[in-house]
This record gives structure tokens, sequence and C-alpha cells, in this order.
């Protein structure tokens, strides 16, 4: 395996075991397109993929996010960090593992 392929795989993984921890968490509760802070769903705000003119990432479209991406995978408002600091942790160390492998960021 080259270092190229390993680190395809370990992207992959990891946004995989992202996506299960905030699916068993539900840490933006969303209730009627709102999120737990109270906001419509636009959560990509808070990363480098975010459009300053409509303030929503250049890959959300109608059906979800059409580049999986472990920078926006891992990524958790402040009110959602607070009120469920487990799931925040399992994100953060996904984070770190991400960024010692130079995984975006």
């Amino acid at each position: 395996m080259t270092d190229t392929e390993f680190k395809i795989q370990l992207h992959n993984k990891l946004c995989s075991i992202a996506e299960l921890t905030l699916h068993n968490y539900n840490p933006c509760r969303i209730l009627d397109g709102k999120c737990i802070g109270g906001e419509n769903i636009v959560c990509c705000t808070g990363t480098r993929f975010n459009r300053k003119d409509t303030r929503r990432c250049y890959f959300l479209s109608e059906n979800g996010c059409t580049a999986p991406n472990i920078e926006c995978r891992v990524y958790l408002c402040k009110t959602a960090k607070e009120k469920y600091p487990e799931c925040a942790l399992v994100l953060q160390q996904l984070e770190n593992i991400a960024r010692q492998f130079h995984l975006g960021f």
C-alpha cells in the first residue's frame, strides 16, 4: 500500500467513525429545520469551506454534503460541544488523528 492509498483509506475510515459518532449522539438535535443552537441548519459555516456571500458550504446541496471531508465531519458548534462533551471528545480525537497524518485542516 502506498502512502497516498493509506491516507485515503484512513480519511474514509475517520469520516465513517465521525458519522457513526454523530448518528449515535445526535448532538445537533435538528427539529423543524432548526438545530440545538436555535439556528437554521448551517453548521458548515464553522469550516473553511463556507462561502462568505451565502454563509453556506460550497459542497452543501439540497441532499446534504456532496464531498465527504473529515474537517466537516468533526465540526461541532459551541452549544453542541457543551451539551454533548463525550461526542465532542470523540470528534476531537478523530481530528487529532487527521491532523497527525495531514488529512485536511
